[in-house]
């Protein structure tokens, strides 16, 4: 049997008597505040940004490119290489948000009136995922509003890698800068 003999903190509590009383280790373990260890069945937002990332690497590294995850140490989420192994693509990931019409889906920048100004120059892809991550819509940088905050996605968009694994398309080409 595990138990413990458990001294009052002060007289107060028991009287002018010292003694200890002796505590099973189940009657201790009751007494303590309960901690609640169910599994968490929402991930938070970085947990759920850091599973889109991940999940659009592994797309692409399906069809052929070379991908490096940056852990937020770059001013974009992910960087590949397309097929001629000399076009870097700088991705950014984002969730796509549904929409009120079933099936329907709406590409935000960012939250607090972010607009997709703030990637030019920095990103040449956006790749918005479905919740679910059944689907992503990849998006050029050239064709998302500067101005505006969010864009619907369209079919048209709609598991297009190819936009970003083909080197015939935009990105920085590498130059081989040993001689």
């Amino acid at each position: 049997m595990c138990a413990r003999i458990v001294r009052p903190a002060s007289e107060a509590e028991d009287g002018a008597h010292r003694q200890g009383r002796l505590v099973t280790c189940h009657e201790e373990a009751a007494s303590r505040p309960s901690l609640d260890v169910r599994p968490k069945t929402e991930l938070s937002e970085r947990a759920k940004g850091t599973s889109h990332e991940l999940w659009v690497a592994w797309q692409l590294q399906r069809r052929g490119a070379d991908v490096i995850p940056t852990g937020g140490f770059a001013s974009f989420d992910l960087l590949a290489l397309a097929d001629d192994g000399r076009t870097l693509r700088r991705i950014e990931v984002k969730a796509a948000r549904p929409r009120r019409a079933p099936g329907r889906y709406y590409g935000e920048a960012g939250r607090g009136g972010v607009t997709f100004a703030r990637y030019a120059g920095r990103v040449e892809f956006f790749v918005f995922v479905a919740p679910d991550q059944s689907r992503a819509w990849i998006m050029p940088i050239e064709a998302l509003p500067p101005d505006k905050t969010g864009v619907p996605l369209t079919d048209y968009w709609l598991e297009r890698w190819d936009l970003i694994t083909d080197a015939s398309g935009v990105g920085q080409k590498l130059t081989n800068t040993r001689g």
